[in-house]
């Protein structure tokens, strides 16, 4: 494949994948997908872990955020670790929260006609002018209050 060609094609899979996750609930969901489909292990957040050398494991949060991470085959336990072969680890992360448009605790706002607008703010470090020149949609969840 030409560079040109696979660079197409990695665009296109970027693509489909901020297509399919406009909140962080959906990009949890994505990636956790992804994770399950090439061979990672779900660990529950509140249970205790049983780490292998060579493992592929993660774990989510609130389904909104999610951490994987491999652990080599090498993998030493940290109670076995010494001055010559340290116990060690590397992360890389990011987050997927911001920036966005958040609906505010009192969102009605008076709209034309039969509408309904939602009061918002901005979240996260934006630049605003990058959003007015498209139409926005809602997703993420909806929490309601009983009682």
């Amino acid at each position: 494949m030409s560079d040109l060609n696979e660079s197409l094609a990695l665009s296109e899979e970027l693509l489909a994948f901020i297509k399919q996750s406009p909140s962080m609930f959906h990009t949890t969901q994505t990636i956790k997908e992804y994770l399950l489909e090439n061979g990672f292990t779900y660990l529950s957040e509140g249970s205790s872990w049983d780490i292998q050398p060579g493992g592929s494991y993660f774990t989510t949060r609130n389904n909104s955020s999610i951490v994987s991470w491999k652990v080599g085959e090498k993998f030493r336990d940290v109670q076995t670790s010494t001055a010559d072969a340290p116990y060690h680890f590397q992360l890389a992360v990011a987050h997927g929260d911001s920036p966005t448009y958040k609906v505010k605790a009192q969102p009605e706002l008076t709209g034309d006609g039969n509408s309904l607008r939602l009061n918002t703010e901005a979240y996260g470090g934006m630049l605003d002018h990058t959003w007015f020149d498209r139409p926005l949609g809602i997703a993420g969840r909806v929490l309601v209050k009983v009682g």
